[in-house]
């Protein structure tokens, strides 16, 4: 793999964005010729996000890539790459839903790849721990938390977001 990916991490010196920055870092390692500039925002807000995609873009003629700490930052990168004329060359990634349209984004293409942890998954470990504990039983010394990664053609799969989201989310 070769090429720049810009990364946009919200959330500015917090626990959640300190981890996707090491986190990424930590893979780079095995990827020396993608080059990760990175920039820090205080929220999560999409109009933070237009503005510094449009300037690398315009910067940066081997941009393949937009990394964002969660979906909802995602639509301010859109407006800046189809102005460019660059949607399908520049591939946005993200984590976490946060809203129904996260789920139209990735139908669409828009974005091409979404990391999600299986909150649902997560609440009925938390409940099984939760009654152990009040049971006086033993809690597994680990519990792994299986991660999922969208797309445009996996997402529609009847189930697929069965162990990300609750049913009420799922409607527009």
């Amino acid at each position: 793999a070769k090429g720049d990916v810009l990364a946009i991490w919200g959330g500015a010196g917090g626990s959640y964005q300190a981890g996707l920055e090491a986190g990424a870092n930590t893979a780079l390692k095995s990827y020396p010729n993608i080059h990760l500039p990175t920039k820090t925002i205080a929220a999560f807000s999409p109009g933070d996000v237009q503005p510094l995609v449009q300037n690398q873009l315009t910067a940066d003629p081997k941009l393949k890539g937009v990394i964002l700490s969660i979906a909802g930052m995602a639509s301010g990168a859109f407006p800046a790459i189809n102005k460019a004329h660059d949607q399908g060359k520049v591939l946005v990634v993200s984590g976490l839903f946060d809203a129904y349209s996260n789920i139209q984004d990735v139908e669409a293409g828009r974005i091409s790849y979404l990391v999600g942890v299986p909150s649902v998954f997560y609440a009925d470990e938390v409940d099984i721990v939760t009654a152990n504990m009040l049971n006086g039983k033993p809690n597994p010394a680990d519990t792994i938390i299986p991660g999922q990664i969208f797309t445009q053609s996996d997402i529609k799969v009847p189930g697929a977001l069965k162990w990300e989201l609750v049913p009420s989310f799922l409607k527009p």
